[in-house]
C-alpha cells in the first residue's frame, strides 16, 4: 500500500475503516511504501500500525459502524529511501522504534516542520517554520536507516523494483512461517 499523501485526518479516517471492514480487512500482511514523499503525516501516524490502545468502533443506531481507534496487527513491512521526508521519516522511525522491518536506503533525515508559499510566478517556497525532536532524537540531518539495505536507481531499472521485491520476499517469508 502506498500513502500518497497523509496531511489530512480523512486519511486515517479512510485507513481505519479499510482495515477493519473494507478492502483491507481480509489482508494477511500489508507492505507499506514509505518512499519519495513530500512528508506531510500527523505525528500519530504510527498509531495506527503499531501503537498499543485498543482497538474501537462505534455503532450507530442505524447499524452503521465507524471505527474509531483501529490497530492493524498482522505482519508489516514498511519500504524507505532517500525521498521519505518529514512526516513520513517520522512515520518511518516509529515503526522502526515498534519492530516493523524497514527495507531500502536511508531516509532523507529531512524532518524539521515546512510551511508551502505559492509565490506570484506559481512557483512554490516552502520555509522551514520548527524543529522537531523524536524521543530527545532530532532527525534533521540524522536519517532513519533501514533495517535491510537494498539500493535501487531508478535510472538503470527498467522496470524493476528491487525494494519492492525484497519487501515482497520478506512479507511471504512471514507469512509462511505463521
Amino acid at each position: 500500500m502506498r500513502i500518497w499523501s497523509y496531511t489530512e485526518q480523512e486519511v486515517g479516517d479512510i485507513l481505519n475503516e479499510e482495515l477493519r471492514g473494507g478492502r483491507l480487512a481480509n489482508i494477511d500482511g500489508l507492505v507499506l511504501d514509505l518512499r519519495s514523499r513530500w512528508g506531510g503525516a500527523p505525528a500519530d501516524a504510527g498509531e495506527i500500525f503499531v501503537g498499543g490502545t485498543s482497538d474501537m468502533r462505534m455503532i450507530e443506531r442505524d447499524g452503521d459502524a465507524l471505527y474509531v481507534n483501529t490497530r492493524f496487527d498482522k505482519p508489516l513491512v514498511a519500504i524507505i529511501d532517500e525521498g521519505t521526508r518529514s512526516g513520513m521519516e517520522i512515520l518511518a522511525e516509529g515503526l522502526k522504534k515498534n519492530g516493523t522491518k524497514l527495507i531500502g536506503t536511508p531516509t532523507a533525515g529531512a524532518v524539521v516542520a515546512g510551511r508551502g508559499f505559492l509565490l506570484p510566478d506559481d512557483s512554490l517556497l516552502v520555509l522551514a517554520v520548527a524543529d522537531v525532536i523524536i524521543d530527545e532524537r532530532r532527525l534533521e540531518g540524522d536519517p532513519v536507516d533501514p533495517d535491510e539495505t537494498v539500493p535501487f536507481d531508478i535510472r538503470y531499472a527498467d522496470g524493476a523494483d528491487p525494494q519492492l521485491d525484497a519487501a515482497v520476499q520478506d512479507m511471504t517469508e512471514r507469512l509462511s512461517e505463521g
